[in-house]
């Protein structure tokens, strides 16, 4: 079963010594925008990630960091509700949002719906499936006028082939439980390994509201 570096024993002093050494080191550097505590909180060990997430932001905090803390809320909402203790935690604990969505449009609209009423500065820290229909041409402008800061972890096609879908699409679509993903599009990634833009369409309208942004003093 997976295991999180905090539960080895061996481990999870010079974990923790890592971790306080790391923030203390750029505890006041203002080129860190923020720091993640946690990957996914429960993606693999579900509610064991409660006392690793209360650890961690203790020790975090400790330091005195000028720069705010997060966990990133990873599953969709379930109602307008966050569906896991862990991820309800995370979400408690941090100073602003950092939260993942590769959903089509309207679903993502819902979402961040939720989120805007929180008041706390939102980050969406993972996005673009093409595949699923969360894509630039919608999703970016979405984010532009909410304010909300972004990235996509994907950039140019590597050896991680990350522009292909994850294996487990497959799957839903050649049962019948998930019948509209367009195989025909990469998921994710930005540039081809020549360099050239996957669409230069995309990159065009990046910049475009990037410009904008910076207008306006964002």
């Amino acid at each position: 079963a997976p295991k999180h570096y905090m539960e080895y024993e061996q481990l999870k002093d010079l974990y923790i010594k890592m971790v306080e050494d790391t923030v203390k080191k750029y505890a006041n550097d203002e080129r860190i925008l923020c720091w993640n505590i946690m990957n996914e909180p429960g993606i693999t060990i579900g509610e064991r990630s409660i006392d690793i997430l209360n650890t961690l932001f203790e020790v975090v905090r400790k330091q005195d960091p000028i720069q705010p803390l997060c966990a990133d809320i990873w599953r969709s909402l379930d109602n307008g509700k966050i569906k896991t203790k862990e991820e309800q935690l995370a979400c408690d604990l941090s100073d602003i949002i950092s939260f993942h969505s590769y959903l089509p449009y309207e679903l993502l609209v819902e979402e961040l719906s939720y989120w805007l009423k929180d008041g706390r500065p939102i980050f969406l820290t993972e996005w673009l499936h093409r595949i699923n229909h969360n894509n630039i041409f919608e999703i970016y402008p979405l984010l532009y006028l909410n304010n909300v800061a972004n990235y996509c972890w994907g950039f140019v096609v590597g050896k991680t082939q990350t522009h292909e879908p994850w294996p487990h699409m497959w799957n839903e679509y050649e049962q019948g439980i998930i019948t509209n993903y367009d195989f025909t599009k990469w998921q994710h990634d930005l540039f081809r390994p020549n360099y050239k833009p996957y669409d230069p369409r995309e990159i065009a309208l990046i910049e475009k509201f990037n410009n904008l942004a910076k207008k306006e003093g964002r």
